[in-house]
């Protein structure tokens, strides 16, 4: 999923949870996978010269390499669709008894391209054909996705090492390259995303590694993406490679999204600092000011000069190790001591607590959003790691937006406090429960928000 500034932190401290315990939800709404194919789409209206739409007018699309045609017909509001067209060269004729035909040739589509192309046909015979060149521009007023098609010239004509073709990558603008490790395999990173998070297809079939002891880019399939030597030659060969898109931010929702569940969300990030404390993910904090600092490079004076040299260290080697390794390294131990022996020289819930670094992290807040499909929210009541507070509030902010929201509260008790046990309760505990309430909404069954209990008054 493509990653602003504004919720870079709070993708970074999600996916801790989610490494945690290895189940689907805290990251469901963020990152869900697009079902895309490589097909092109056509759409457009038919109208006659005084924009009145024609209905019934035929609409037919060539492609010229392979000689095969489709007709379609507009429906009553003159509108035609035309999915499934594999990239190439195409010739379009509109034609409607009692006005001239008109046809648009050397029109190129490229991978899941989504062109537009409306016609306004002029009265008289159909044996008359008005003959348009189509341009080489095609602007995508469809949808909102920013993406970057690489053509076959381009890998006729510039020079590839090892003959793959992953130094055309370089040409999308927000792509940077990334020392390839056993761990992180990506080798580029789009927007300042992980190297790892890149999401690979061929011909609309999912190729990202799916097996071995460190799945790389991610379980989505099993064809590895990368050679022994870090290319591409297994994934495609250049010589058949016809194009390939780069989409970097925005994806077109090509699934209807019925409903996303939340287990443990981090809602609020300035609610944190004091369940951190001492905490056995204190190393979690380390991600934050990590996301902070590369989200807004200003902050990094202020920031890091709240740290003495352990805290230092901290955040520097927090950028560079997994969860496990933090639990290890920095599991339980304390923020700040007066003496200045901990992380920070300054309390960390007055730091976060007053400007910049307060607004930052309320801009972070998921409450100022409203979902787009219902949403379920499960949470521990006393929860040492994320407080449930959080949950409850976005559960609020999202019932007083209008939003079909539903609080689930787990009420066991406290257990080993700091060891953060009662933040996996809502994953192992109540994943079943959420697991049904997400198989309900593809099922069609009606959803049971509970907003009047949670924007009612709360005993002081």
């Amino acid at each position: 999923m493509p990653v602003s500034a504004s919720c870079k932190i709070f993708c970074s401290l999600s996916c801790v949870l989610f490494a945690l315990v290895l189940i689907f939800a805290c990251c469901v709404l963020p990152s869900a996978t697009p079902a895309q194919t490589e097909l092109a789409s056509v759409y457009g209206r038919v109208t006659d010269q005084s924009g009145a739409v024609i209905v019934d007018a035929e609409v037919e699309i060539k492609n010229v390499e392979t000689g095969l045609a489709t007709t379609f017909k507009t429906n009553h509001d003159g509108l035609y669709t035309v999915p499934s067209l594999h990239p190439g060269h195409y010739l379009i004729n509109v034609r409607k008894p009692g006005f001239k035909s008109v046809t648009v040739t050397e029109l190129t589509l490229n991978v899941q391209d989504n062109v537009v192309r409306n016609f306004a046909l002029q009265v008289g015979s159909i044996a008359e054909t008005v003959t348009i060149t189509a341009d080489d521009l095609h602007i995508n007023t469809t949808d909102a996705t920013v993406s970057t098609v690489v053509d076959r010239q381009f890998a006729e004509n510039l020079p590839m090492n090892g003959r793959s073709f992953q130094t055309l990558i370089q040409l999308t603008p927000g792509v940077v390259l990334t020392p390839s490790t056993q761990y992180d395999s990506g080798q580029f990173s789009v927007n300042g995303q992980r190297a790892s998070a890149n999401y690979w297809m061929v011909d609309g079939v999912s190729a990202n590694i799916g097996i071995g002891q460190n799945p790389g880019n991610g379980a989505g399939g099993a064809l590895a993406s990368f050679t022994a030597q870090g290319g591409t030659n297994s994934l495609v060969s250049v010589d058949a490679m016809q194009e390939f898109r780069i989409q970097t931010s925005t994806y077109a929702p090509e699934l209807n999204i019925v409903g996303a569940a939340l287990n443990t969300p981090l809602a609020n990030l300035s609610l944190m600092p004091p369940f951190l404390d001492g905490n056995l993910l204190v190393g979690a904090l380390g991600y934050v000011l990590n996301g902070i600092v590369n989200s807004y490079p200003e902050t990094q004076n202020l920031l890091l000069g709240t740290l003495t040299p352990r805290g230092t260290h901290f955040v520097q080697w927090s950028s560079n190790i997994c969860l496990v390794q933090s639990v290890a390294d920095f599991g339980f131990r304390h923020l700040y001591f007066p003496d200045n022996t901990g992380y920070f020289n300054v309390d960390p819930a007055t730091l976060f607590g007053t400007d910049p670094v307060k607004s930052l992290l309320a801009a972070q807040n998921l409450g100022t959003l409203k979902p787009v499909a219902p949403a379920y929210i499960s949470a521990n009541r006393y929860d040492t790691f994320n407080p449930y507070q959080a949950s409850q509030n976005l559960a609020s902010d999202w019932c007083a937006k209008g939003a079909d929201a539903q609080l689930w509260t787990n009420e066991e008790p406290p257990f080993l406090n700091k060891a953060s046990i009662n933040t996996l309760l809502p994953y192992f505990v109540d994943g079943e429960r959420s697991m049904q309430w997400v198989a309900d909404r593809f099922n069609g069954l009606p959803t049971t928000p509970n907003c009047g209990e949670v924007l009612a008054p709360q005993p002081s």
